[in-house]
């Protein structure tokens, strides 16, 4: 049986804490500055083996960056995967991303292309028509499915994903397939076992650990992610022990 990769996002000094879940990690763009400490930890990440997914930092910056300064940020880690610019369903939305793969191949990107239905269409169903836009483009290896952002249906994404296996249906899908952000066990057990999808990210695992709570852990319990996550650089031994116990729950539950 197919696994599900869970990819575990760490604050910069235990980047390779995510190696204890899978080979991957994902990390932001607009952290990435030339030489500065991010980066460091990024080339370190690779040095050990891990496989980099850049996002576009469309969600921290409030919009997306030009094209060419995500791709030169690309180009500084060596990201095996480029997550493009954020577009919301519209008429010429394949033609835009077909341009928009094009000038990143032209301008040497080899990283394979990602892109996210987006996570404030109206409805299931502007996101089940992105999806299926997506879905035939060609050059574009991975699409990204958030959990929604509007509140009173944040935990429906499952109900999202069997509407694709009813309306595309799995055979259909020609697209790897990546789940952004877990934000609930009991939702990830109820996909995991999915085989058209691939991996699902998140910082849950450390996230929770470094509240010194084990996993399991119901989504209403879960604490938010404090402010300073990605600079925290100090763990107490009851901390590093909290979290080492939840990358090896969250390992084990995706490989069951």
């Amino acid at each position: 049986m197919k696994m599900i990769k869970f990819i575990t996002i760490t604050p910069t000094k235990y980047m390779k804490d995510a190696l204890k879940t899978s080979d991957t990690t994902l990390v932001l763009a607009h952290k990435i500055e030339k030489d500065n400490d991010y980066v460091k930890a990024c080339k370190e990440f690779k040095e050990a083996g891990g496989k980099l997914i850049m996002d576009n930092g469309f969600y921290e910056l409030g919009g997306n960056m030009q094209i060419y300064d995500l791709a030169d940020k690309a180009k500084t880690i060596d990201a095996d995967i480029l997550v493009l610019p954020d577009l919301p369903l519209r008429k010429n939305l394949k033609f835009i991303v077909e341009n928009t793969i094009k000038k990143l191949k032209r301008y040497g990107i080899k990283s394979k292309l990602m892109m996210t239905v987006y996570p404030e269409n109206k409805s299931f169903k502007e996101d089940l028509e992105q999806f299926k836009i997506l879905n035939k483009i060609e050059g574009l290896d991975i699409i990204a499915i958030p959990y929604v952002f509007w509140e009173k249906d944040e935990f429906r994404r499952p109900q999202f994903l069997d509407m694709i296996e009813k309306k595309v249906g799995t055979h259909e899908i020609n697209k790897e397939v990546h789940l952004f952000g877990c934000n609930s066990l009991d939702n990830l057990k109820t996909v995991k076992d999915k085989s058209w999808i691939s991996s699902i990210d998140g910082t849950m695992p450390w996230k929770v650990g470094f509240y010194m709570f084990e996993l399991p852990i119901s989504e209403y319990l879960e604490p938010r992610r404090p402010k300073h996550y990605f600079e925290i650089d100090k763990l107490t031994t009851k901390q590093r022990e909290t979290i080492d116990k939840n990358l090896k729950y969250m390992k084990e539950l995706c490989e069951k």
